[in-house]
């Protein structure tokens, strides 16, 4: 289950041993650890399970937010296709400083520019927004 779900209904939750072979307890810190030291490929698709770092939560995973790099579709005009541009970025950078108390990891830092990266290639007829 997830993290955010066993803290905030006060479930007991077991410690777990990592690569590294240390005993890790689930938590916010461990969890954004997982990817640090993992080689984070341009389309950011990658798995951070059992990640190298001694201070890894051993099951921890990225969110994804899936959407199309060219947002001409359908009847999509350009305002909402800047709108989610906007929201993706926010979420990415302002929006991290809610995460922590709403009991999810931080984006770690060697993954932040793959990021922006994906969403600054965000298009609109062909144009970037």
């Amino acid at each position: 289950m997830e993290l955010v779900y066993a803290k905030q209904n006060k479930l007991n939750f077991a410690s777990m041993k990592n690569k590294a072979g240390n005993w890790i307890v689930a938590d916010n810190g461990p969890a954004s650890a997982a990817a640090q030291g993992v080689v984070i490929p341009e389309s950011t698709a990658v798995s951070i399970v059992n990640s190298p770092n001694a201070n890894a939560w051993p099951m921890a995973s990225f969110t994804y937010v899936i959407f199309y790099k060219e947002q001409k579709y359908g009847n999509r005009t350009q305002a909402q296709a800047k709108a989610l541009r906007d929201l993706l970025w926010w979420m990415t950078h302002t929006g991290q400083k809610f995460n922590e108390g709403l009991d999810y990891a931080k984006l770690p830092a060697n993954v932040l520019p793959k990021v922006e990266k994906q969403i600054k290639s965000m298009t609109y007829g062909g144009k970037a927004l």
